[in-house]
């Protein structure tokens, strides 16, 4: 405990120095990871060593009086790896897995999207990444239709087994807070003989409520004077600013109210979540979320 009080330990991920907070009671320590993807992972390893650690820096926000019912614009990626594929023309050494396959004239496949804190106010884009998996002698190989929640929200078309990037713009009243269906499916109407592509993932992009989901929040100032986030059920916060990760500041005097609310003045990108578990530690650490 004394050398995590007394920042005797080095944290190093990536060949760099990483800045971390003391626990008050020197039990663990605390830091920003923002996460990684590549090919070959999708999580980021972090080494510990004796020697004089990176203190993250404390600063004094300025006191506000807060203002609910503001938003930030989110962007959330979701995707999974569940079928490999490797065909000509691709990148052996690049992402070859996807999340499923859509047959044309089989019917549709859904994704599940978990999406918090939605605000129905405003619109939403919805980027779609695809693999072509067929080349016929028709013009388009493969004709595209995507859902949320029901309703048509945008099409495409394209040629052979090659991989495709469209854009959905729709109204965010379509979203509901939590579970929303994303449904894909294939057509032959290009006059294709037949079509097989692969969806790789989705990018939402959305107002979001400044409201934490299990006391965790990651977020963006988006130009707001003063944010409140909601949804924080312990009085103990850690609240960083994350506007550089590898040097966050600890914003000190940010705490929580009796109704839940935390108010900090703004800043780029801010990171509130409570203090008080014990694995809050470990969970930022492997997942690359934010603390507070």
């Amino acid at each position: 405990m004394k050398m995590i009080s007394r920042y005797n330990l080095n944290l190093i991920g990536l060949g760099e120095d990483i800045a971390w907070l003391a626990a008050l009671d020197g039990a663990g320590l605390y830091f920003y990871n923002p996460g990684v993807e590549t090919p070959y992972s999708d999580r980021n390893v972090y080494f510990i060593e004796h020697g004089r650690g990176l203190a993250m820096e404390s600063v004094t926000v300025a006191s506000a009086a807060g203002v609910d019912h503001l938003t930030y614009g989110e962007t959330a990626h979701f995707e999974q790896n569940r079928y490999p594929l490797l065909i000509a023309g691709m990148d052996p050494a690049g992402d070859i897995w996807f999340w499923d396959y859509v047959i044309a004239g089989q019917g549709a496949k859904s994704f599940t999207l978990h999406v918090p804190g939605v605000s129905t106010a405003g619109d939403a884009v919805l980027t779609v990444a695809l693999q072509g998996a067929t080349d016929t002698a028709a013009d388009l190989d493969h004709q595209v239709s995507v859902s949320v929640n029901g309703q048509q929200v945008g099409e495409a078309a394209w040629s052979g087994a090659r991989a495709h990037v469209f854009k959905a713009s729709f109204d965010a009243a379509l979203l509901q807070a939590g579970a929303n269906t994303i449904a894909v499916s294939g057509s032959l109407a290009t006059g294709a003989p037949y079509s097989t592509f692969y969806v790789e993932s989705f990018d939402l992009a959305y107002p979001r409520f400044y409201t934490a989901e299990n006391n965790v929040l990651i977020c963006r100032a988006d130009g707001n004077a003063e944010i409140s986030v909601g949804g924080i059920t312990d009085q103990q916060v850690l609240a960083l600013d994350v506007s550089d990760p590898q040097r966050p500041l600890h914003l000190a005097n940010v705490t929580a109210d009796v109704s839940g609310r935390v108010i900090v003045g703004t800043m780029t990108k801010f990171s509130c979540s409570s203090a008080m578990r014990r694995n809050s530690t470990r969970k930022a650490a492997s997942s690359g979320r934010w603390l507070a």
